[in-house]
């Protein structure tokens, strides 16, 4: 998939970055963790550019004000019929349900690709919000990984 894919949600619409936008993301990131994680999409983008949108992060924009607040995505191709998937709500939107929306949006793309028949996420196990998130979006508590707690969704068939 080479062209931008959009998901439009509730107040929300997802759409996956061009090679530009994830550039800017890398220049405008202050945390070197994020910076590092955006250069290594931007890599796996430009890599497999069939598969892009999987390596893509994916902008958040409040449809009302077509404002970006955030971004979603995946963590790489399905393997095993999996995926992982990861969010960022910008600080001052937190609190407003929008990470559980474009979750849930993601989440319905994903499981109509016919590869994907289970999610993962993971979380530090102090992130209270992330695990409310999780909750909220039916992720089961599966074990610990290298990012703390992993979590997994299995489509329902």
């Amino acid at each position: 998939m080479n062209k931008e894919v959009i998901v439009k949600i509730n107040r929300l619409m997802l759409e996956s970055m061009t090679d530009d936008e994830i550039r800017t993301l890398i220049m405008n990131a202050s945390d070197l963790e994020l910076k590092n994680a955006y250069s290594e999409m931007l890599d796996s983008c430009m890599n497999d550019v069939v598969n892009r949108v999987w390596y893509s992060p994916w902008k958040v924009v409040l449809g009302s004000s077509k404002e970006q607040i955030g971004s979603i995505g995946f963590k790489g191709t399905p393997i095993n019929r999996s995926v992982k998937i990861g969010y960022n709500i910008d600080s001052p939107y937190e609190g407003n349900g929008y990470a559980t929306e474009d979750g849930k949006g993601l989440i319905e793309w994903a499981f109509a690709q016919q590869d994907v028949l289970f999610i993962e996420a993971e979380t530090a196990a102090d992130n209270a919000a992330s695990m409310r998130i999780l909750e909220k979006l039916e992720f089961k508590p599966n074990g610990t990984r290298e990012e703390g707690l992993r979590f997994i969704k299995e489509k329902i068939k």
